[in-house]
């Protein structure tokens, strides 16, 4: 049995560049600031984002209990 092609290595990054890369992630999300209300309408629409997982899935659960009803 051949052995299939090697799969490319993801670099290595060390502790210290993976803490500055988040030090330096959080420095940009203070510096991007919390978008205004306005913004977060025009985006998201009237009823906001939704925090929670279970509001998040719902539209797919629809989907799938349509998806059954068809079937």
């Amino acid at each position: 049995m051949k052995k299939s092609k090697k799969q490319a290595k993801l670099p290595k990054i060390r502790k210290k560049h993976a803490v500055s890369a988040t030090a330096t992630g959080a420095k940009l999300a203070v510096l991007a600031g919390r978008p205004s209300k306005q913004a977060v309408t025009a985006v998201f629409g009237s009823g906001g984002y939704a925090l929670s997982w279970l509001a998040r899935a719902e539209p797919f659960w629809a989907a799938f209990d349509l998806k059954l009803r068809n079937h």
